[in-house]
């Protein structure tokens, strides 16, 4: 199996499915990209398709029933009834579960040939219905073709191009298209609230998911669609109540996304708050947010941010240094006046360990300068995923927060993502004192001496500083994983959509001029 096929197969499976069985996936690739997303799925593999052709049901049925998805890889057409091969499986899937078939494209190509002019979904939708999966009750979802890559091979050598098919089983498909209008990326604002949820949310069928930066698709919507759309940190005005009323008029529901207090941006109290008036719903990260925006807008939903993946642990992915040195790990936007009166004492720390001690710093450039230490590192502001790399070479994060409006209303995702990462949290009780147990799942400070003080036993009891990654690792993969929570978001679009009417009454009368 090619990285790209096992990448489309995860981009398709069920973020939380608990159970896959998978027929002709010798190599586990999939399995062990899934790992990372979903720890707790179970896979049984099935090296090779069953003997007997077509199979004997008591031997397929030895594998046990209820899974949650079958994936079925492109040697399965080569035995003599493929079909009645997925037959005798279908049994083993719970009712509502996903089937992804690779099928190689030339075996498409050539039954699509022979069929006239029905289309790809529509020949398979119909090889899937008739024959010895007639009363199947089997809908095709999506098919889509992952290329063959040039490798330089011989030509049999080289990867094939497939369609892989995602088909749901004895459940009514209910299509629903999220579609986010971003800003302009910067640092992993995109990322953690709007591009990796909806990935997951893709993974459920009959969903799909889009993103364009200060728009949004209105046409090529599938027979049936409902429709979200997820306007990321908009500042509203009123020049903007014509883009409203055109995406009420193509049949959006509308959701801003916001995880900032509002007063931050004077523009959004001098526009009439119409951010969140202007809009069906409001989406934020943590309650006490949610409880500000209220005033605004009473529907709002809290989705605390989750990490998407969760890497081996870091004891397995990188020994402890052998030598004890320490590295630092500094990267936030806006935290300027929360490090300031942090720095002597992390000057003197750095200069009582020379050459044992150093820093990585992300983004902040006076953080950076104000280090008194050769031994330091810096990195421009970037993607998720190279902050992600700088944060995994390092041994305890800084996660400073004074006690102010703006920072209550932040969330504590700098903290999972080290708790994830094998990095041990130094943090203000502000905003994660909620989340880290104090010595145990990370370490809370509350001021400056204290700070210093408990870094310095950080950087010199290895055991202390080692058993709080443990922990806290533990509680991101049981309880901050993305694959745990994303269908709750999704409980919640379609609860709003099954109360559109009501909803538009509320939204017409906090905003007149949006009315059709």
């Amino acid at each position: 199996m090619t990285q790209a096929v096992a990448a489309k197969l995860l981009d398709l499976l069920p973020a939380d499915a608990a159970r896959v069985l998978e027929v002709c996936g010798a190599d586990g690739a999939l399995r062990r990209q899934m790992a990372l997303r979903n720890p707790a799925t179970t896979f049984v593999i099935l090296e090779k398709p069953p003997a007997a052709d077509p199979p004997d049901p008591a031997e397929v049925l030895g594998a046990a029933a209820g899974f949650d998805a079958l994936v079925l890889h492109d040697v399965f057409v080569t035995v003599r009834s493929p079909f009645a091969m997925l037959a005798a499986l279908l049994p083993c899937l719970r009712p509502a579960g996903t089937v992804l078939l690779v099928l190689p494209d030339g075996w498409c190509q050539e039954r699509l040939a022979a069929s006239g002019d029905q289309g790809l979904v529509g020949l398979l939708q119909r090889l899937l219905t008739s024959g010895p999966l007639e009363g199947s009750g089997l809908t095709v979802d999506l098919a889509t073709r992952v290329a063959g890559q040039a490798t330089g091979q011989p030509d049999e050598q080289a990867p094939r191009s497939v369609v892989i098919l995602r088909v749901m089983r004895q459940a009514a498909l209910r299509r629903l298209l999220v579609a986010a209008m971003t800003l302009r990326p910067v640092g992993a604002c995109n990322d953690t609230r709007i591009d990796l949820p909806n990935g997951f949310l893709a993974t459920v069928p009959g969903v799909r998911t889009q993103a364009g930066v200060n728009s949004l698709g209105l046409a090529n919507f599938l027979p049936g669609e409902e429709r979200i759309a997820v306007l990321q940190r908009r500042i509203a005005g009123r020049q903007d109540i014509a883009n409203l009323r055109q995406l009420l008029r193509a049949g959006y529901l509308l959701v801003s996304e916001f995880d900032d207090h509002p007063d931050h941006w004077p523009a959004i109290g001098e526009q009439g708050y119409l951010t969140f008036r202007g809009v069906h719903a409001v989406q934020t990260s943590t309650d006490f947010l949610a409880g500000e925006l209220r005033a605004h807008n009473p529907e709002v939903a809290v989705f605390p941010n989750q990490v998407a993946t969760l890497p081996p642990p870091k004891p397995l992915l990188k020994p402890m240094r052998r030598d004890g040195r320490v590295v630092l790990f500094f990267g936030a936007f806006n935290r300027g006046d929360d490090w300031k009166h942090l720095m002597p004492g992390l000057n003197r720390l750095l200069a009582a360990n020379r050459r044992r001690v150093g820093v990585q710093v992300v983004h902040d450039r006076a953080f950076f300068d104000a280090l008194d230490t050769a031994d330091k590192a810096f990195m421009p502001t970037c993607g998720y995923e190279g902050y992600i790399q700088a944060l995994q070479r390092c041994d305890i994060g800084l996660l400073p927060l004074d006690d102010t409006l703006f920072n209550r209303s932040k969330s504590d995702l700098k903290y999972i993502e080290c708790a994830a990462h094998g990095v041990a949290a130094l943090a203000s009780p502000v905003v994660y004192g909620d989340a880290i147990r104090d010595g145990e799942t990370g370490v809370l400070f509350r001021s400056p001496e204290e700070f210093a003080d408990r870094l310095g036993r950080l950087i010199e009891d290895i055991a202390w500083r080692t058993g709080m990654i443990e922990a806290a690792y533990r509680y991101v993969r049981d309880h901050r994983l993305m694959a745990q929570h994303f269908r709750k978001r999704l409980a919640w679009y379609r609860s709003l959509l099954a109360r559109k009417e009501e909803l538009d009454a509320g939204l017409y009368e906090r905003v007149p001029e949006l009315r059709p």
